[in-house]
C-alpha cells in the first residue's frame, strides 16, 4: 500500500466538484468535439480524431430546414432515422436514447453484447457490413443511412474518403481518444445532435456525471491506495495506458495508485514481460486481464512467471468480461464507456470493498482460486 501523491488526479477530482451540473451546449469533460448553434442548425467540431488528424465540421441541420452556408466537412438532415455504427461504443447511447431501431447495420456482429442489436442482427434488420479499412461501402449503399458514425484509428485509413465520395454523411467519432472517463461517455451529446434529443441526452449524463462524481469524493481521502497492475501481455508485449489515459483516471478516482500514473501520454507505453513484472511483483490488485481467463491455474498457463506477483498468490485478479455475449462481445468495451460511474463503482468495490459494501459488481469478476 502508498499513500496518496496522486496530485494531479486530486485536482482533476476537486474541479469536477466546482462544476455545475446544469443542460449546457458544449461539453464540459470531453476535449475533442465542441457545438456552435446556428440558428436552428448546430455545428460539430471534432479535433484531433486520430494521431494527426486534422478538424472536421459536421452541421446539423433539422429537416426542412435551410443549410446556412457554413463550411462543413458534411451536412446531416435530423433527427436522422437510418444509422450505421462501426464501432460498438455507440449503440449504448441509441440504446440510453430509445433510438436503437435506428441503428441499420454494424461492423461486425460478433462484437455487439447489446441483446437489442443482436436480436434485430438475427431478423435481418440490421446487416453487417465489415470493419474499417475493409468496410464494404457498396452494403451500406443499399441501407441508404442518413449517417454513419466511424472510429478511425490511422490517416492512411480510407473508410471516410470512400463513403463521402459515394455521397454518404459520416461522422469521424474520437470518443477513444478522450483522456477521461466522463469525456468518453459525453460524446452521448452527439447522439442527441443527430436525433434531435439533445435535452434528452444532456439529462442523462448528468445523472450519470453526479453518480461518477460522488462516488470519486467516497474514495478521495483513503488513508491507504492498493498499487494497481493492469492488462496482461500479447505476443511477449505488455501494453499498459500511460498516465494521462482515462484508466489512470479511473483507477485514481476509485482510490488506486496505478503503477504507471507518472507516465506522461494518453496512449500506451510498450513493455517487455520481464519489466512489467519486476515492477508489478508487489502490486496489491491485477486488472483488465482481457484473455477470458476462468482462475489462476489459466493464467498460470498462460505464463509461468506471473506466479511471482503478489495479486496472483493472494488471487487479486479481476477481469472486465463479466457480462460476455454469445458470440464474444463484452459489455465493458459498449455500455461501459457509456457507464463510467457503474465501471467506477466496481472498481472501489475492488480496491475498497468497506466504502460501497451492497455494490453488486457489474463488468468485473474475480478469477476464481
Amino acid at each position: 500500500m502508498r499513500t496518496p501523491q496522486c496530485t494531479r488526479f486530486i485536482a482533476f477530482s476537486l474541479l469536477l466538484s466546482l462544476l455545475p451540473l446544469a443542460l449546457f451546449a458544449n461539453p464540459r469533460f470531453a476535449s475533442r468535439f465542441t457545438v456552435e448553434r446556428m440558428g436552428k442548425s448546430t455545428l460539430l467540431t471534432i479535433t484531433d480524431a486520430y494521431p494527426g488528424a486534422a478538424g472536421a465540421r459536421f452541421l446539423f441541420v433539422p429537416r426542412g430546414a435551410p443549410v446556412p452556408p457554413v463550411a462543413a466537412d458534411d451536412v446531416i438532415h435530423t433527427p436522422v432515422r437510418r444509422v450505421v455504427s462501426l464501432s460498438t461504443t455507440n449503440l449504448s447511447h441509441f440504446e440510453d436514447l430509445d433510438a436503437i431501431d435506428t441503428i441499420v447495420a454494424v461492423d461486425s456482429g460478433v462484437y455487439v453484447y447489446s441483446p437489442q442489436v443482436r436480436r434485430r442482427i438475427a431478423s435481418g434488420q440490421v446487416i453487417e457490413v465489415g470493419s474499417p479499412p475493409s468496410t464494404d461501402i457498396e452494403r451500406i449503399i443499399t441501407v441508404a443511412p442518413d449517417l454513419v458514425l466511424v472510429s478511425v484509428v490511422a490517416p492512411e485509413d480510407p473508410t471516410v474518403e470512400r463513403l463521402r465520395r459515394a455521397g454518404v454523411p459520416v461522422v469521424t467519432v474520437a470518443d477513444w481518444r478522450e483522456g477521461t472517463p466522463l469525456g468518453r461517455a459525453e460524446w452521448i451529446l452527439v447522439a442527441g445532435l443527430a436525433l434531435d434529443r439533445e435535452a434528452e441526452a444532456e439529462g442523462v449524463f448528468r445523472e450519470r456525471a453526479e453518480a461518477y462524481r460522488a462516488l470519486a469524493r467516497r474514495a478521495a481521502d483513503v488513508p491507504e491506495r492498493p498499487e494497481v497492475l493492469v492488462n496482461a501481455p500479447y505476443r511477449g508485449t505488455w501494453s499498459v495506458p500511460q498516465g494521462d489515459t482515462y484508466v489512470a483516471q479511473i483507477i485514481a478516482d476509485a482510490g488506486g495508485d496505478y503503477l504507471w500514473r507518472d507516465s506522461p501520454g494518453t496512449g500506451s507505453l510498450f513493455l517487455d514481460i520481464e519489466e512489467v513484472v519486476s515492477r508489478g511483483a508487489a502490486a496489491d490488485v491485477w486488472i483488465n486481464l482481457g484473455y477470458g481467463w476462468r482462475g489462476r491455474a489459466d493464467a498460470a498457463a498462460a505464463d509461468p512467471r506471473f506466479a511471482a506477483l503478489r495479486a496472483f498468490r493472494s488471487n487479486a485478479m479481476f477481469n472486465n468480461d463479466r457480462r460476455m455475449g454469445a458470440s464474444g462481445g463484452n459489455d465493458y468495451w459498449e455500455s461501459g464507456v457509456a457507464r463510467p460511474d457503474l465501471v467506477l463503482a466496481d472498481m472501489i468495490s475492488i480496491f475498497h470493498p468497506h466504502l460501497i459494501p451492497d455494490h453488486r459488481r457489474v463488468y468485473y469478476r474475480r478469477l476464481d482460486p
